[in-house]
């Protein structure tokens, strides 16, 4: 065992400290600012002695931080630290609690809790630093004085109205002034820190982004451009609208995949953590899709090959004796279902094939999966035929697969100089659906192996893994070291971003933001010149007042069991809209009222009566993620509390999608989606604005969290 020394560097918390030398005026306090959940988190590589010493800045928060850590080495093998303590700590401290977010024209009242441990009571000021990004409501005060008991919380409420949207910082000071408590205070102290919350829009967010993969052959030719229009949407909510633009010399970055967490001891991968059979069983397809995933990665990253070996033992197993491979297991993504045709066995055949080709270590089991592919001829789906075509070629049965080939390219759509293939659903608001991205992707990976156009690589936007096995084979294919690529992007009346990009930097994402207030309708310009190639990318988001038509879900919700201790119950019920069948893998979407969290304890239950399969909560929002819907409705409730006072409260959004059909764009109008809103205002008076104002957390002498648990993640771990 090793020790982590409890010596704890007090620099920021030193800088704001309690001046207690006597009453004389207080010194210009320090804006506490940095408080990081988790802090210290670094390699360090240690010399022989086996010790380090490292000086760090401790964040400001008023609490206890247990420190530890471990080593590994090849003389001693791994080891394991005892834990130590830091305590950060002043005598006198202000404190305040602020939801994730809020929502223009919503009422704030922000709660201010004085800490005095000290000896004697103080007069406090407490002020409220002024902003343009919010006011002070009718009736309140930037700047209040009470008396503040020695070892006991005092607390004082501002009112505050936002009307700025994004990020906006709160500061606050609290200082002895005065002579609340009777008398002149005998000590001095002060204290000052700053928390952040999201103002929002009102209504339903939307997102739109637009993509091009520009190429220059000649350095000496005229720039090549790419215009994409941010047009003014239908019921747009005032100033929501925000844009910025992504910039990137490569198709893919490399990335590791975290993904043995989801594999089962046999070898299989399921979409949730494991379970027992049979409900639970690990995926074929999923199986075969990480195991490809592995074998592209290992090409730029370390991938152990026995990972690889176990999972394929395992596939081959559920080969019939004709060859093909049938669904086994959860098999989420509908496409792969290929209806209830002869094209459903082809397609998972197929989609298993290129997996052992690409492992290359089970040749009998592709051998039987081939011939199986070569006697086919029937397929459900547009989808199965092409991934039939992809599989054989890649399989070196070049003529059979080249006259498929030509049957399919009678069947794509040509538009503007692109050709690519679409599946039996179209989008009604323009961009492509993701099985598009599929087809279009393994298509071009055919032609490449045929030895057709490159061009197909334009039609593809990255968004699965089969669109990124397309796109590196593109990007190997297209890269020079020669790469020398300026880009500018333009748009009225005079903003200018360049870019440069070389070999050495192609990997590097630049991200700029288009200026606020964003005029719409407004065109932004790529213009790219040099030698090279360049993704250029514009990402549109703003808000609506309305949902989306056509939801190809059912949703509803009501509230019931309102309590007086300000919590509520949110029974939610949603369907499939398509009879006689079942949908993807599908996430209902809780947005949480302002200065409300989910109750975890709800959650949990959903999860253990398997009513969801798992969930989780991320920027305000809950997520629970579901099987899949038919038509036969499904119910649920899950429970909320008020943690922090809103008033004014805007409605939030509900909503349901279907996993495997996302776009690039958050809600997008064709995709099986549907977003309502769920109220808890039945009248002009708000059920909970009779709810008691939340006690301070009770401060030790040896200090302990001062928050709500989990207030500032939106939900309550009890």
């Amino acid at each position: 065992m090793f020790k982590v020394a409890e010596t704890a560097q007090r620099g920021r918390t030193s800088a704001v400290s309690a001046d207690l030398a006597g009453p004389e005026p207080v010194a210009e306090t320090a804006v506490r600012s940095l408080f990081p959940p988790t802090f210290l988190f670094q390699l360090e590589k240690l010399g022989g002695s086996g010790r380090k010493d490292i000086s760090t800045t401790m964040p400001d928060t008023i609490t206890s931080w247990v420190a530890s850590a471990f080593c590994s080495g090849l003389r001693s093998g791994f080891g394991l630290s005892d834990t130590a303590t830091i305590v950060t700590f002043k005598p006198f401290f202000a404190q305040i609690q602020v939801p994730y977010s809020v929502k223009r024209g919503e009422l704030l009242r922000l709660k201010v809790s004085v800490f005095n441990f000290l000896s004697s009571d103080l007069s406090v000021a407490v002020v409220l630093a002024s902003s343009t990004d919010f006011s002070v409501a009718s009736g309140g005060s930037s700047s209040q004085t009470v008396c503040v008991r020695a070892s006991k919380p005092s607390v004082v409420e501002f009112p505050l109205e936002f009307s700025t949207l994004g990020k906006v910082d709160i500061t606050v000071s609290a200082r002895t002034s005065g002579s609340a408590c009777g008398s002149s205070n005998q000590v001095q102290a002060s204290d000052a820190l700053v928390r952040s919350l999201i103002v929002k829009p009102e209504g339903f967010p939307q997102e739109e982004v637009n993509t091009a993969f520009i190429c220059k052959e000649d350095s000496t030719s005229p720039p090549k451009k790419e215009t994409f229009e941010l047009a003014l949407p239908n019921q747009l909510v005032p100033d929501s609208q925000r844009a910025w633009v992504n910039i990137v010399g490569d198709l893919i970055a490399p990335s590791a995949e975290r993904q043995l967490r989801y594999r089962r001891r046999e070898g299989s991968y399921s979409a949730f953590p494991e379970r027992s059979p049979p409900r639970y069983k690990g995926s074929l397809w999923l199986t075969a899709y990480v195991v490809r995933s592995y074998l592209a990665a290992s090409k730029y990253i370390a991938i152990d090959k026995n990972d690889v070996s176990i999972s394929t033992s395992w596939i081959v197993k559920l080969q019939e004796s004709n060859g093909a491979f049938k669904s086994y297991g959860n098999l989420f993504h509908k496409e792969m279902r290929g209806g209830v045709g002869n094209g459903a066995v082809e397609a998972m055949t197929a989609y298993v094939l290129l997996t052992l080709l690409e492992a290359n270590d089970q040749p009998a089991a592709a051998k039987k999966a081939v011939d199986f592919l070569l006697a086919s001829s029937t397929y459900s789906t547009l989808y199965a035929e092409i991934l039939v075509a992809h599989a054989l070629v890649m399989a070196g049965k070049t003529s059979e697969g080249s006259s498929r080939v030509q049957t399919l390219l009678t069947k794509g759509t040509r538009r503007g100089g692109q050709l690519y293939w679409k599946g039996d659903r179209t989008s009604k608001y323009g961009g492509s659906r993701a099985v598009d991205i599929e087809m279009t992707s393994y298509m071009a990976m055919t032609l490449l192996k045929l030895g057709g156009s490159s061009n197909l690589g334009e039609a593809a936007l990255a968004d699965t893994v089969v669109a990124l096995t397309a796109l590196t084979e593109f990007a190997i294919a297209t890269y020079s070291e020669s790469t020398a690529v300026d880009v500018l992007v333009t748009a009225s009346p005079s903003y200018r971003y360049s870019v440069q990009i070389t070999a050495e930097n192609r990997l590097l994402t630049r991200q700029d933001w288009l200026p606020q207030p964003l005029a719409l309708p407004k065109k932004v310009t790529f213009s790219v010149s040099g030698l090279g190639c360049a993704v250029v990318q514009s990402v549109f988001r703003y808000n609506t007042k309305v949902a989306f038509p056509d939801p190809k879900f059912n949703l509803k919700a009501v509230i019931t069991k309102v309590k007086s201790s300000c919590s509520f119950t949110l029974n939610i019920c949603t369907s499939f809209k398509e009879p006689n069948t079942e949908s993807n893998m599908a996430i209902v979407e809780i947005e949480m009222l302002s200065g409300f969290v989910t109750i975890d304890s709800s959650l949990r239950k959903l999860e253990n009566d398997k009513v969801i399969e798992r969930w989780e909560f991320n920027e305000g929002k809950a997520s629970l993620y579901f099987d899949g819907f038919t038509d036969k409705e499904v119910c649920f409730d899950v429970r909320f509390i008020r943690a922090l006072e809103v008033e004014k409260l805007k409605p939030a959004v509900l909503r349901v999608y279907d996993y495997y059909a996302h776009e690039d764009r958050f809600e997008v109008l064709d995709l099986p989606l549907v977003a309502v809103v769920y109220r808890t205002v039945a009248g002009p008076v708000h059920p909970f604005q009779r709810c008691r104002a939340p006690r301070p957390a009770a401060v030790s002498s040896v200090p302990r969290r001062c928050q709500v648990v989990g207030a500032d993640a939106g939900h309550l771990l009890n």
